[in-house]
C-alpha cells in the first residue's frame, strides 16, 4: 500500500516537473520570438532611415528606379515567406518535442509563435500600406545598395 502511494507521488511529482519545463520552454521560446521581433523592427526602422537619406539623392532617376523596387520588393516578399516558413518550422519542431512531455502545452506555444509571426507580418505591411511612396523608397535605396554591393564583388 505505501509503494503504491510512493508511486502515485513519484508520478505526480514527475508531471508537475514535466509541466515546468514545459513552461519554461515555452516562456524561452516567446521570449526569443519577442527578441526576434524587436529586432526586426530596429533592423526596420534603421533600413528606413538609410534608405530615406539615400531615396533623396536618387529622386531625378525615379521611372528607372520604380521598376527595380518593384522587383527589390518582390525579392524581399520571397525572402519573408522563406524567413516565416524558416521560423514555422523551428516552431513546429519545438511543438513536436514538448509534445512528449505535454502535448496540450505544446500546441499553445506553438499556437502563440505563430500569432507573433502573423502580427509581425500584419505590421509590415500596415507600414507599407500607410507610407507607400517611403516603401517605395527604401525599396529603391536597398536594391541601389544591394546592386553596388554586388557589382563590386
Amino acid at each position: 500500500m505505501q509503494q503504491a502511494t510512493r508511486s502515485q507521488s513519484s508520478m505526480g511529482d514527475n508531471a508537475e516537473r514535466i509541466a515546468r519545463e514545459t513552461r519554461e520552454a515555452k516562456e524561452a521560446q516567446e521570449a526569443k520570438v519577442a527578441q526576434e521581433a524587436k529586432d526586426a523592427k530596429g533592423a526596420v526602422v534603421g533600413a528606413i532611415e538609410h534608405a530615406t537619406d539615400k531615396a533623396k539623392e536618387f529622386a531625378g532617376n525615379a521611372g528607372e528606379a520604380v521598376g527595380h523596387a518593384k522587383e527589390k520588393v518582390q525579392e524581399w516578399a520571397v525572402a519573408a515567406k522563406d524567413k516565416v516558413k524558416e521560423a514555422a518550422h523551428a516552431t513546429g519542431e519545438f511543438a513536436t518535442h514538448a509534445k512528449d512531455k505535454v502535448q496540450e502545452m505544446a500546441t499553445q506555444a506553438a499556437h502563440g509563435a505563430g500569432e507573433a509571426i502573423h502580427t509581425a507580418g500584419d505590421e509590415l505591411t500596415r507600414v507599407v500600406r500607410r507610407y507607400p511612396v517611403q516603401s517605395l523608397m527604401v525599396g529603391l535605396a536597398l536594391g541601389y545598395l544591394v546592386a553596388r554591393a554586388t557589382s563590386r564583388s
